[in-house]
């Protein structure tokens, strides 16, 4: 992820019309956009009275936020065809409290059979970083072994203050019982929320 500042990222948002995301914190706004290869993102203070990039920010961009994600926020109440199968967004958020040091964030698969490309912490902290794993179930239905390690696809990356986002452009096939585990190494103790983006096939 890049950091780029206010009128970088209103630039490359209005020539692109590219989709983006924000998270309004209690002093400063995170905005998170995408391009084909890269994340950007960009902070913006908050003040009062409001600086002139937050007026243009709030006025202007906020709704224009809400416009290009619509279809996206009705994503779990929609489909699409794939294999003459439906999929179906699925997205479920936990929260995790952590102390210093390592720990994991665990998450089961409660759907038959899913694609698993995407997820969102809110809240983490510069300094934190991430591996995530694929695990076994607890009755080791695909390595006969419980919880055993099937595939790794993050190693020690590195996230920002306040939001992450990731989505690969390859899906992992998953199904019933298997776990995600975000093995989250934090700089100082605190709760986070990680919104895990599914895709169910029926």
């Amino acid at each position: 992820m890049y950091k780029i500042e206010w009128a970088e990222m209103k630039a490359f948002i209005s020539s692109n019309q590219a989709e983006f995301k924000f998270l309004e914190m209690p002093n400063d706004y995170i905005v998170v956009a995408r391009d084909s290869w890269f994340e950007l993102e960009c902070y913006l203070t908050k003040t009062n009275p409001r600086n002139q990039d937050q007026i243009e920010f709030e006025d202007d961009f906020k709704a224009l936020e809400e416009k290009l994600n619509k279809p996206m926020k009705q994503s779990s109440f929609t489909s699409k065809e794939e294999n003459g199968l439906k999929l179906f967004t699925r997205t479920h958020g936990a929260s995790y409290d952590l102390e210093i040091g390592s720990g994991n964030c665990d998450f089961v698969i409660p759907y038959n059979q899913v694609k698993f490309n995407a997820l969102e912490i809110v809240g983490c902290e510069k300094g934190d970083t991430i591996s995530l794993q694929i695990l076994d179930s607890d009755s080791g239905i695909v390595s006969t072994v419980p919880n055993f390690m099937l595939n790794q696809f993050g190693f020690s990356v590195g996230v920002p203050d306040g939001f992450y986002v990731r989505e690969s452009k390859y899906d992992a096939d998953l199904f019933f019982g298997l776990k995600i585990r975000i093995m989250y190494d934090s700089i100082s103790a605190k709760n986070i929320h990680i919104n895990y983006i599914l895709h169910e096939l029926k």
